[in-house]
Order: C-alpha cells, then sequence, then structure tokens
C-alpha cells in the first residue's frame, strides 16, 4: 500500500490564531490584516503560524498554505537550538495576567519553553523546563505535538516517544504525566499532533 504525504506540510510545526496581530510579519508578497472567512467556515482562511525546517517563524492562510506570507528566523535562542512546536495562549487562568492571553509561546530542542514575538520571530523569556522540585525535564523523541489546554491553562508536550508534559510558560515548571500507552497487542500510533 501507498502512502501519500504532503511534503509541503511535513516540515512544518503550526498554530493558528482566531486574532492577527496588528503588526504580524508580512514580507510585500500580501496582505496580513485579519484573514477573510471565506466559504462559511471558520477555519479557512485563517492565518497560521507554522516553524520550518530552516527555525524560521513563517505565515499562511489556510485557504492558500502553499503561498507563503512572511518568514522570519527565529532569533534569541542558542546555537543550534530549534524550535519544536509552538501554540497560542488561549486563556489566562490568573485574572491579574490578560496581557499573557494571545501570547505565542514555543518548546525548543533544549527543553525550553521560549515568548515568540509573532511580528519579529524574536524569542524571549526562556524558561528551562523543570518540575516542581526543580528538576530537569529532558524531551525525549524526534517529533512534538504542543498546544494550549486551555482550562488547566497548560502547554501539553507529546512525543513520537510517548512523553506526556504538562507546562507551566510562566516559569517552566513541568509535570510529568504518564506515558502514552496502549493495548499490549496494538500499534503505538506516535502520537505527534497535539490540539
Amino acid at each position: 500500500m501507498r502512502r501519500f504525504v504532503p511534503a509541503v506540510l511535513l516540515p512544518l510545526l503550526v498554530s493558528c490564531s482566531e486574532q492577527t496581530p496588528a503588526t504580524a510579519p508580512n514580507d510585500g508578497g500580501g496582505s496580513t490584516s485579519r484573514a477573510v472567512q471565506l466559504s462559511g467556515s471558520k477555519s479557512f482562511g485563517q492565518l497560521v503560524y507554522g516553524v520550518d525546517v530552516a527555525n524560521n517563524l513563517v505565515t499562511f492562510t489556510t485557504g492558500k498554505a502553499n503561498q507563503q506570507l512572511s518568514s522570519a528566523p527565529i532569533t534569541g535562542l542558542a546555537s543550534g537550538e530549534t524550535i519544536v512546536g509552538i501554540d497560542f495562549r488561549p486563556s489566562a487562568v490568573a485574572p491579574a495576567a490578560p496581557a499573557s492571553i494571545g501570547k505565542l509561546y514555543g518548546v525548543s530542542s533544549a527543553s525550553k519553553v521560549y515568548l515568540i514575538d509573532p511580528t519579529t520571530a524574536a524569542a524571549s523569556n526562556g524558561q528551562a523546563l523543570v518540575t516542581v522540585t526543580g528538576t530537569p525535564v529532558a524531551l525525549l523523541g524526534t517529533a512534538f505535538g504542543v498546544g494550549f489546554n486551555p482550562v488547566p491553562d497548560r502547554l501539553r508536550v507529546h512525543s513520537d516517544a510517548d512523553q506526556n508534559l504538562r507546562i507551566n510558560v510562566d516559569n517552566g515548571v513541568t509535570a510529568v504525566d504518564t506515558a502514552l500507552s496502549y493495548p499490549a497487542d496494538g500499534t503505538d500510533p506516535r502520537i505527534v499532533a497535539t490540539g
């Protein structure tokens, strides 16, 4: 059986935004104003942020994924460090932190969580992933699913090595949950997407 895998989408780690930042990156190739809702689908034409294999923050719309709107190298990382997944923070549990809502966060290959400016692609406030007792938490695997769970306001990370983490992006404190598991006679699907 032949499997078709879209080569364009494989190298991208993506995150959608309900709201386009007012000063979204633009390479002159198109407008980055609020994505137009087409065909009645809320997700069609939505602005998407991704990270390509060269560690650039890229943007495109869901209606035209083959037409990149912008690309900028992610700065502020150590040499050789790359971003393995990104997502926008949908909520803030603490009412004192409303400014955190809608911010873009990324998890790096060096087991850190960063705040990423979607306009400049600058990564800042790198927090090492540590347990509540301060023990370092290393990422395990080569492919990662990264996404916020809005109810507890934690960034979830799942890996192809069945790693299962919950990260407090404000301080890097990470809960290491039970590894993803499957029936003894089942096949490990190697989940690497988190939504």
